[in-house]
């Protein structure tokens, strides 16, 4: 009912009661968190003295949860639980995680995915006997708030978290579905962009997501892990949104003979095709495992390089030391007003790589204003250059505001290249 009323107080010409009006704020579709370890099944270090309780234990998780497993056997499937951990609250719908195998008895491949969903066909991470190989990945939580993480041969496993989708979040998480397979005699989910053969040098090969895989028509961005298998020769590939120019940036770095897979923000052009460019004959794989709507604060950025640690380069460190990073080391990067991250990013997503490191080791990295977690966001071999994915808070408060760290185990050259921002 109108209720009237003596004066008209917003001067609208009506002597009536409005209806009330509310600012409304729009939900965060990513939350990042300090990096935590959820998963650390390799062997404890020390023991625990029976008196004080204090462990000499550095192999652990944040909790004491699913620590000190063993290895997941060959073809064994473990049900981690995600929510009630690390900040995470029971109701998000997917989670943001750096997942490695190490020491695996033979050469193999990981997947995950939401628990109480079949098991995919796509693989999260593929590794050789005895590597040490991590990737990041964006996966749904499934049945009881777990991911479920599956394991062809026998491995250690570590997870660690860096931030999730909360239960009102837009991001929509799909089950990974195999999107592109160029390797004869191979097959894609739908039989689209299969057995097409390897990628042409210096040739864009593009790839149509929008309306396959759940992927709906208008999608700002896909998440995508994608697969270079069996590499002829030394090289790199990037992937792209089809029609821009390609970037000066690479999304995977892979050795000759190997085969490696790296998770890939990409934007989605108004044609719903992205683009795959290599500078060597490489077969591809593509597996989409998110998208994000229209409408949301997770946008996707023209791929920008923010750090290059090599002599020479064209985009000189910020913090003015033009030169390999010492082992132990740590190195501040400015990336708000750079790239196109605004000022007002909360969250940054990154491609982080190791160039020709001395030898073996890892980079976390981290917001400047917390203490560096035990955690990795990268792990590497010597004189082998590899990247991954890292979605990171950033800095708010103090001297660093506008940062993020990273540390390095070993001495290397880092790269950092910014794909999205989260406000």
């Amino acid at each position: 009912d109108i209720l009237s009323r003596a004066i008209d107080g917003n001067n609208d010409g009506y002597a009536q009661c409005d209806i009330g009006a509310y600012e409304l704020e729009q939900a965060p579709v990513f939350v990042g968190i300090s990096p935590a370890r959820l998963l650390e099944t390799r062997p404890a270090t020390g023991s625990t003295d029976p008196t004080t309780g204090l462990s000499s234990n550095t192999l652990v998780t944040v909790d004491g949860q699913s620590q000190n497993l063993g290895p997941l056997p060959a073809n064994g499937v473990l049900q981690l639980r995600v929510t009630g951990r690390a900040g995470i609250p029971g109701d998000a719908i997917a989670v943001s995680l750096n997942v490695t195998a190490t020491g695996a008895s033979s050469n193999g491949f990981l997947r995950v995915y939401p628990c109480g969903q079949p098991q995919p066909t796509a693989s999260t991470l593929n590794y050789a006997a005895g590597s040490t190989v991590a990737n990041g990945v964006v996966a749904g939580v499934g049945v009881d708030g777990k991911v479920c993480i599956s394991t062809k041969s026998a491995t250690n496993i570590v997870v660690d978290v860096n931030g999730y989708m909360p239960a009102a979040s837009k991001y929509l998480t799909l089950s990974p579905f195999r999107m592109m397979e160029t390797r004869a005699g191979q097959v894609t989910d739908d039989g689209i962009a299969q057995g097409t053969g390897p990628l042409t040098p210096g040739v864009a090969r593009q790839l149509q997501v929008s309306g396959r895989g759940g992927v709906p028509a208008g999608t700002t961005a896909v998440m995508l892990n994608v697969t270079v298998a069996g590499a002829p020769a030394n090289g790199y590939l990037t992937v792209y949104p089809c029609g821009s120019p390609t970037p000066p940036t690479a999304n995977l770095n892979v050795s000759a003979g190997a085969t490696v897979a790296n998770a890939v923000f990409v934007a989605v052009p108004a044609g719903g095709s992205v683009c795959f460019m290599s500078n060597r004959a490489f077969d591809v794989i593509a597996d989409v495992v998110g998208a994000v709507p229209t409408g949301t604060t997770l946008t996707p950025l023209s791929p920008a390089r923010l750090l290059d640690s090599r002599p020479g380069q064209p985009v000189p460190p910020d913090d003015g030391v033009d030169t390999r990073r010492a082992a132990g080391s740590t190195t501040q990067l400015q990336v708000t007003g750079r790239g196109g991250v605004s000022g007002s990013a909360k969250s940054i997503i990154l491609n982080v790589g190791a160039v020709a490191p001395s030898t073996n080791g890892f980079i976390t990295v981290w917001p400047c204003d917390q203490t560096r977690p035990t955690t990795s966001s990268l792990n590497y071999a010597a004189g082998v250059t590899r990247s991954n994915l890292v979605i990171v808070k950033v800095t708010t408060s103090g001297p660093s505001t506008g940062k993020v760290c990273l540390y390095t185990s070993g001495q290397t050259d880092l790269v950092a290249d910014v794909l999205g921002q989260i406000t």
